[in-house]
């Protein structure tokens, strides 16, 4: 469930950019994730918003992320993940690269461009490169 949200990181420099949805879950003292909600056991399972870690700095999911770029500073993200042959030599298997765009919501003009080659081993860290060079684009 970890790579639902976005890291320590990426959470500390959205609330310094104004982000200030209610997430469920925040980020401790110690930078551990945790859930606001809590759960009573027994026989009647209640679930409760804990508004005390309001406060807390807060751990959103990726998509909060996605939808707050694109809502509050009309940045929409782009992500492709491309396969090519090496020119050099045929034989070799197929090489992935990674090609990122920031695009401004309103007029479809790239802000920024990254391509990348086996820069980032996964997904998350990719994403995670995106979300950040996006909030470089945010004047506060």
């Amino acid at each position: 469930m970890r790579n639902f949200f976005v890291p320590y990181e990426i959470a500390l420099k959205l609330q310094e950019k104004g982000f200030t949805e209610n997430c469920i879950c925040y980020f401790t003292s110690h930078k551990l994730l945790s859930s606001k909600v809590s759960y009573s056991s027994g026989h009647d399972c209640e679930c409760k918003w804990d508004a005390k870690y309001d406060l807390e700095l807060r751990a959103p999911l990726y998509q909060q992320v996605v939808d707050w770029l694109r809502i509050n500073h009309g940045l929409v993200l782009a992500y492709d993940m491309c396969e090519m042959t090496c020119s050099y030599d045929p034989t070799e298997k197929y090489h992935k690269f990674n090609l990122f765009k920031i695009v401004n919501g309103k007029s479809c003009n790239a802000l920024s461009y990254h391509a990348n080659h086996s820069c980032f081993d996964s997904y998350y860290k990719a994403f995670d490169f995106i979300i950040d060079e996006a909030l470089n684009l945010i004047i506060v």
